[in-house]
């Protein structure tokens, strides 16, 4: 399925949600699209995650028809073609602040004219070879998204140079990243926060870019009236962490109610 549903809702105009996940079970990737939602994203900048353990997290995303997205901290990383060709649903950069590793990262992973990717016609994104190379190719370059994350004052500043790069579907803002580096961590409402975000905000219309952001801070209303595109609600840890959290406050209240232990 590659970035196909994102690219659906998003075309759609619908708001695309979606969770950060850190578990590395491909029950956890099948979970989130029975829970509704459209895109999940795997940090793999630091983690020390292989092809192999990655693969099989793309299939249950297919299966389940949720795209799956890997933030990486630099553009040449090695993980990167070999989860293409393997029917990746996007790849994200992390840490943006100019056009140029954006740039190195559209010609990795995109076919020419945008990009310098290889030629290769029986890979499984392919379809191992019984897609005609030359609908492959649209098809693949029409179904990969691409984003970059914003999270400083230096993405800040280059956000008209960034946002310029073709080939790029959305950009990452990093609210809480962002409160911190313009000087008031955890402040995610603070006015210079707001500003920043609304000029991101203006800079991305302008440019064609939609924007994606946490729940930090806001709510939906204001994201939605500020005209976020997608909204990453949640992270598998502290899902996990509440829904176990909640069960225990209310077995324990239950039992309380019964004069139990």
């Amino acid at each position: 399925m590659r970035g196909e549903r994102l690219l659906r809702v998003l075309a759609e105009g619908r708001t695309a949600l979606g969770a950060s996940l850190h578990l590395q079970d491909p029950a956890v990737v099948e979970i989130a699209a029975l829970a509704g939602f459209d895109w999940v994203t795997i940090a793999i900048e630091h983690a020390p995650l292989s092809v192999h353990q990655l693969v099989p997290l793309q299939l249950a995303a297919d299966a389940r028809d949720i795209t799956m997205l890997v933030l990486v901290e630099q553009p040449d990383d090695p993980r990167l073609l070999p989860l293409v060709n393997a029917g990746l649903g996007g790849v994200v950069l992390a840490h943006a602040s100019g056009a140029a590793p954006l740039e190195e990262l559209v010609h990795t992973v995109r076919f020419p004219p945008l990009g310098e990717r290889g030629a290769h016609g029986a890979v499984r994104s392919a379809d191992y070879g019984a897609t005609p190379y030359a609908e492959y190719v649209v098809d693949a370059d029409a179904s990969l998204v691409v984003g970059l994350v914003i999270e400083d004052r230096a993405g800040l500043d280059a956000a008209e140079e960034i946002f310029s790069v073709p080939g790029v579907d959305f950009a990452y803002i990093g609210i809480q990243d962002l409160a911190q580096s313009l000087g008031v961590p955890g402040e995610m409402e603070h006015p210079i926060v707001r500003d920043a975000l609304a000029n991101v905000l203006r800079v991305g219309r302008e440019k064609g870019v939609r924007l994606a952001v946490s729940q930090y801070g806001y709510t939906v209303e204001e994201l939605r009236d500020l005209g976020i595109s997608m909204i990453s609600t949640t992270l598998d840890y502290s899902s996990l962490l509440s829904a176990f959290r909640a069960d225990v406050e209310r077995t324990r209240a239950e039992l309380a109610r019964l004069g139990a232990r």
